[in-house]
């Protein structure tokens, strides 16, 4: 991505009045994570006051701008606020949230229970977001084409699961067709616990790089799937059933009750949609040979029965 100097970045801070004390200075972090090559840009900007901020700058499509820009009026939920958004190099400016990954939290069903009805109401939060104006749903040919090419890559990791996936994803294309249009929402497209912070026990939400318009039960899917991955070497089976029925007894509780059925019935189907990424890149990550590998995927192609 192109880099946005310190001084344009200083330029654009205060003329957008986005911090009422003033900008003392602002410096580009160096720092392998945020190199020439990299995505992705950080800058600390040093306050009159005493206090320093941390701004970030990265590729997004415009449609993730709009996004944040949206979910910025919301009440319901945090996410970062837009400052800035340079349509040449498609580069966002937006300020850091404070807090870590879910992905820090202790894989214990104690530490997690109390946190599981909080990841479903900023879902179902994100998920009544009006939708921004010019937000175009993932076309159906773009959506094969990206099954596809996952079956494709498990097919070459593995047969047997490359032929499980086939299937899979056969079965699962027809009911998404069948079911095209009867609920769509503002969907995440990544929800999972390393795009969720956590400060002080409130939640935020990050990267809107994959959001569009789709049905709801595409991120309660993958959700599940990614929870069920993780958890499976930490947790026992029950608890993690437990967990996620938690999970969708809060959701429910907070989205229209029209949605409930249509969900319901779609949810197994964004299960195994969702199994298919996460068999891909694991079996990418990891090779079909290692045993942990394998376990994880038997459990995940058997059966995730969660409505």
């Amino acid at each position: 991505m192109s880099r946005l100097s310190a001084e344009k970045v200083h330029s654009l801070l205060k003329q957008k009045a986005v911090f009422k004390a003033e900008i003392t200075h602002v410096v580009l972090e160096k720092h392998k994570a945020f190199s020439h090559s990299s995505r992705l840009a950080r800058y600390i900007v040093s306050l009159a006051n005493g206090q320093t901020k941390y701004i970030r700058a990265n590729v997004w499509p415009i449609s993730a701008f709009r996004i944040a820009e949206a979910l910025s009026a919301q009440q319901s939920l945090k996410a970062p606020q837009p400052i800035y958004y340079d349509k040449s190099s498609h580069t966002i400016l937006y300020e850091e949230l404070n807090g870590d990954t879910l992905r820090s939290v202790p894989l214990t069903a104690k530490a997690w229970k109390p946190i599981i009805p909080k990841v479903a109401q900023l879902l179902a939060a994100f998920h009544q977001t009006p939708l921004p104006k010019g937000l175009a749903p993932e076309t159906q040919s773009a959506a094969k084409k990206r099954r596809k090419n996952l079956v494709q890559g498990i097919q070459k990791a593995d047969k047997g699961y490359g032929a499980l996936a086939k299937v899979a994803c056969s079965q699962l294309e027809s009911q998404i067709a069948r079911q095209a249009g009867k609920v769509k929402a503002l969907t995440h497209g990544d929800f999972q616990a390393s795009n969720i912070l956590i400060a002080k026990k409130n939640l935020s939400l990050i990267d809107f790089t994959l959001s569009r318009p789709n049905h709801p039960a595409s991120d309660l899917g993958l959700w599940l799937v990614h929870w069920q991955a993780m958890t499976r070497d930490h947790l026992s089976h029950t608890q993690r059933e437990e967990l996620g029925y938690l999970f969708l007894q809060y959701y429910f509780s907070a989205v229209p009750k029209a949605w409930h059925a249509p969900i319901r019935a779609m949810l197994p189907v964004y299960v195994s949609e969702a199994t298919l990424e996460v068999a891909a890149t694991t079996l990418l990550m990891y090779g079909a040979h290692d045993t942990n590998v394998r376990a994880l995927l038997d459990e995940l192609f058997s059966s995730l029965h969660y409505v």
